[in-house]
């Protein structure tokens, strides 16, 4: 059995404020969130931090890891939300999501459901070969919406047709037990 807690980076700063949306910085309210969101990682102690490169997801899971200097902790590229590159270079595509097509969105999710999925089957066996019983994933809400839809058997496709709104700061628990079942305790909770 093993714990599986989500979290989503604090608030960050509008992207239209910023020249490069995926390096977003946390707003005084993402900071607070992050602090609220250590407290409830030692509360729950958790062990294992897998973190995005975003930035807003490292400012997070720095102050987590303040808390929890002993978690051992891996930043992955592969747990960034859906970028430009997931496009495979498409030259018509801006790096702002929000001028994608809707086609334009479904490849990128289809590349990031391909890496994110690879991911999570590495840290959770990682996790199993050491024991780890309490992981936390730090990312963004398109990268921790996937790893939900994986859980409950769907993939990327559901895109648009279902809606999974997880609110800056706040966390998912599930369960998994010995034999596969899954137990959603709780989505889109803040700390």
């Amino acid at each position: 059995m093993f714990e599986l807690y989500l979290i989503r980076h604090g608030q960050t700063e509008e992207t239209c404020h910023v020249t490069d949306p995926y390096s977003a910085q946390l707003t005084a309210v993402g900071l607070d969130q992050s602090r609220a969101l250590a407290g409830a990682c030692a509360a729950w102690q958790i062990e294992y931090l897998g973190v995005s490169t975003t930035l807003h997801s490292q400012q997070t899971a720095d102050i987590i890891n303040e808390r929890l200097p002993q978690a051992m902790r891996r930043d992955l590229q592969d747990l960034e939300d859906v970028t430009l590159d997931d496009l495979n270079l498409d030259p018509t595509a801006s790096h702002r999501m929000e001028t994608w097509t809707p086609e334009q969105r479904q490849a990128g999710l289809r590349q990031t459901w391909t890496r994110v999925t690879s991911a999570l089957a590495r840290i959770l066996l990682y996790c199993e070969r050491n024991g780890v019983e309490r992981i936390a994933l730090v990312a963004g809400p398109d990268v921790l919406s996937l790893v939900l839809l994986s859980y409950f058997g769907l993939d990327w496709r559901m895109d648009g047709r279902m809606s999974i709104q997880l609110d800056a700061g706040s966390t998912t628990h599930l369960t998994v037990s010995s034999d596969g079942r899954i137990q959603v305790d709780w989505v889109n909770r803040l700390p």
